[in-house]
Order: C-alpha cells, then sequence, then structure tokens
C-alpha cells in the first residue's frame, strides 16, 4: 500500500526511518528530477520518493509516484534534513541496490567483452564518472575491491547520471580473487602502470579484457602487477606524471572498443 501522508516536523518518526534508509549501504539516496527521470526510465522502480508540494506539480515527480512501492509528501523544511544539496528541488527517491554475480558476469563474456576492476577507489566523482563513461562504451562489468568508496555514496550517484543502475558491477571483492576468476574465465588482465607498462597503443592486449587500475594516491601493489597479463601505460607527450583516473580509465575503454570494430 502507498504512505501518502504528508510531513511537517522533522522529529516525526518517519523521517529517523528515511534518514536510516538513506545510510543504508543496501540503498539509494537519488536527489533530483533529470536523474531520476533518467533512473525511472529504465524500468526501475523506486523503493520510497518523497516530495514537497512545489516538486508534486512535476510531472518526474508523478511518474515516480506512480512507479513506487511508497510515496511521501513532506514540508521543504523537513525535505532540506534529508537532501544533500545546497538548493534542492524537492523530489528524491530511494532504490534497493542491485546484485550480480562476479563468476555470472564472467561466464556471459563475449569475445569482445571489456572489464573494469578499481583497487581502492576513494573519490566519488571518479568512481561516478568511471560508470557513466562505461556505460557510453559498452562496458561488460565493473569491479570493485574492498576499501573503495561505497557505490551508494551519494556524489557516485550523481556524477554516473543514473549509470551504476545499468552498468552490472560486484564490489566488495578481494584483489587477487578477481584475478584468479578472471584467468579462469580466460578473461585478459591488463594492469595499468604509469613507470614501467607498455604503449597502449602500440600494444597487443587480446579481448576478453580485464583493464585494472589502482587508487587515485597509490596506483596497484607492485606484487600484483607481476600477477597481470599484461601492464600498459598511456603515452605522455609532455612532462605530466599522471592523468586523472576517470580519464585514463575513458582513454582505455575506448582503445578496447576501436579494437573491438576493426
Amino acid at each position: 500500500m502507498k504512505d501518502s501522508q504528508s510531513i511537517s516536523s522533522r522529529t516525526n518518526p518517519k523521517v529517523k526511518e528515511l534518514l536510516d534508509l538513506k545510510s543504508s549501504k543496501e540503498h539509494y539516496f537519488v536527489e533530483g528530477y533529470r536523474i531520476i527521470e533518467e533512473i525511472l526510465s529504465t524500468g526501475l522502480n523506486p523503493q520510497e520518493v518523497v516530495f514537497t508540494p512545489k516538486a508534486d506539480k512535476n510531472p518526474v515527480t508523478a511518474k515516480a509516484k506512480s512507479m513506487a512501492k511508497n510515496y511521501t509528501a513532506m514540508s521543504e523544511q523537513v525535505f532540506d534534513k534529508l537532501s544533500d544539496t545546497q538548493e534542492p528541488q524537492g523530489l528524491a527517491a530511494f532504490f534497493a541496490k542491485q546484485s550480480y554475480d562476479f563468476k555470472e558476469l564472467l561466464v556471459k563474456a563475449k569475445k569482445d567483452s571489456v572489464f573494469i576492476l578499481l583497487h581502492e577507489i576513494q573519490d566519488p566523482g571518479n568512481l561516478g564518472t568511471i560508470f557513466r563513461t562505461a556505460r557510453a562504451s559498452g562496458v561488460a562489468g565493473i569491479f570493485l575491491t574492498n576499501k573503495s568508496v561505497a557505490i551508494t555514496n551519494t556524489k557516485v550517484i550523481r556524477a554516473s547520471m543514473g549509470s551504476i543502475f545499468t552498468v552490472p558491477f560486484v564490489d566488495n571483492i578481494e584483489l587477487n580473487t578477481a584475478i584468479s576468476y578472471m584467468k579462469n574465465s580466460n578473461v585478459s588482465v591488463a594492469a595499468t602502470d604509469a613507470k614501467g607498462g607498455a604503449d597502449l597503443f602500440s600494444s597487443d592486449y587480446s579481448l576478453p579484457v580485464c583493464f585494472v587500475l589502482g587508487s587515485e594516491a597509490h596506483g596497484l601493489p607492485e606484487e600484483f602487477l607481476k600477477k597481470a597479463d599484461i601492464t600498459l601505460k598511456i603515452p605522455m607527450i609532455n612532462k605530466i606524471e599522471s592523468l586523472n583516473l576517470s580519464v585514463s580509465a575513458a582513454i582505455l575503454m575506448y582503445d578496447a572498443v576501436k579494437r573491438a570494430y576493426k
């Protein structure tokens, strides 16, 4: 049954329930018309939708309410307690976190599939941008090791523009376990190493492939680099130490796309 109550007090028990749901790493909290409309277009149903009287006049709110299990109207003051933005639009939705099986994704790999493995990535903007590029380039899956930023982080969601709902992923995995699975599935492991890798554009890695990128601060562990099938580096014409992580990931993804379409 859908909940049509209207909340005007920040101390209402429903507010605490929503805050607990927001802090849960098993749910996404999404704000704003554009991104919510993008997610709804994929057919995903919100667990809960919250909105202000002003936002109730927007057609995206009407669509979100029609697809939601529950919805709650609230004053702008109450909505502000939930919101993470400086100028909230007055519409937010909670979606259940998806669940994917690592081995199953690898079993479904095609001859030109591309995967991304991110080790201890910390910046939510980088992760969200990588998801957005992965969606555009047709990446088959993204894997995140433990100690990486939570995929339910609201900044990740905003930067991805809803792409986390369309690109399969597995998080909280152990690096060596991931490598073992990929090698057993005949997926090439291509690690990035700015100091000692082969030039990306003249290298001969094979598809399907999993590009492995390390954290923004520390890169990949030396012992892991020795386990990779190939190490790659993006050539730098001028004296620049490194590129932004999401930019590097984008270059790798589209190099694979170019090879797949040859």
